[in-house]
């Protein structure tokens, strides 16, 4: 859908454009690992071209919403299945996969599972200690953070994400930095948005 809004037209009046904008809600399996409530992206999953870059599906349950506000995603993936992947992370399974493109942002991820501001997570020791390595290392280390919570439990529900899109840009940061950097993801939000704007 879009909206029509006003800008300065630099010739003495006004012109009306538009602005395309849309609601996607996106489903999130919810987990329990020790007493934290995680939600795993249950459509986008299996479309990451480098599997290992799953950590950054991971959202803290507090982020997301009961209702889906937008357009409604399928749930893809059973959370048995993410619940295994995660585990297979840990333990460094990550197949052939090589370290691409830019490191993942380990603030921005912890941002989204531990409940502490950003200036107290600079200081973390095990923050700071993973600052300095490469994405793919990252990511085991991060799965095997969320392991050590206590073991991965399905409760069997889903949350949504409700993310807005506008000028083909996604509003949520995470979702944006993969969209640029993993060919995969790229290519499944395309189609979700295509799927989303038929009548």
């Amino acid at each position: 859908m879009g909206h029509s809004v006003q800008v300065p037209n630099g010739a003495g009046g006004d012109k009306r454009v538009t602005v395309e904008s849309q609601v996607i809600s996106i489903p999130h399996n919810i987990v329990v690992a020790g007493h934290k409530q995680l939600g795993l992206d249950a459509y986008f999953w299996d479309e990451l071209r480098v599997t290992y870059r799953r950590i950054l599906l991971v959202r803290n349950a507090e982020t997301l919403s009961v209702d889906p506000l937008g357009c409604k995603l399928p749930a893809e993936i059973s959370p048995m299945k993410q619940i295994e992947d995660l585990k297979k992370l840990a333990a460094g399974g990550v197949g052939e996969e090589r370290s691409v493109g830019p490191p993942l942002s380990l603030i921005r991820i912890s941002s989204l599972l531990i409940p502490y501001t950003i200036a107290e997570k600079a200081q973390d020791p095990m923050v700071r200690r993973l600052l300095g390595t490469d994405e793919q290392t990252m990511a085991v280390k991060i799965a095997a953070t969320l392991l050590s919570w206590g073991e991965l439990r399905s409760e069997s529900r889903i949350m949504w994400l409700n993310v807005k899109l506008s000028n083909h840009n996604v509003e949520d940061r995470l979702l944006e930095v993969l969209r640029h950097i993993d060919e995969g993801f790229g290519k499944a939000l395309a189609k979700a948005l295509v799927v989303c704007r038929k009548p």
